[in-house]
């Protein structure tokens, strides 16, 4: 049985306040929970981005143009995201991520030569 949601999210406006811990807790601390997710996006985003480079490779080697030149264009966009997220988080987060975006956007435009 569904229940309405706001059965787990308070109305604004209702009686029900945060609980004493989510008082307590200190913003940086959520904000490390927020980076931490940030940075598993991010990993995530650099394996869709390398496997979709390998999708228009494939797609370009069985004849099918169309499909290889849509993966790059989605690895494109997966490389941007990617950058977006990373200038949110503090540099001694991101400068990890910097040789894997560089290596992805090297063979971004690789696979776009050899589809050409």
């Amino acid at each position: 049985m569904r229940q309405h949601w706001g059965a787990h999210f308070p109305l604004p406006g209702s009686s029900l306040r945060l609980s004493r811990r989510e008082r307590i807790v200190a913003h940086p601390k959520r904000r490390k929970l927020a980076d931490k997710i940030l940075v598993q996006l991010i990993e995530a985003d650099v394996d869709i981005g390398f496997g979709l480079v390998d999708e228009a490779r494939a797609f370009h080697a069985s004849g099918q143009p169309a499909f290889s030149s849509r993966a790059l264009h989605d690895a494109e966009d997966v490389l941007a995201d990617i950058v977006r997220r990373l200038q949110r988080l503090g540099e001694s987060e991101s400068v990890p991520f910097h040789p894997l975006v560089t290596e992805l956007r090297n063979e971004i435009a690789a696979a776009e030569r050899e589809t050409s």
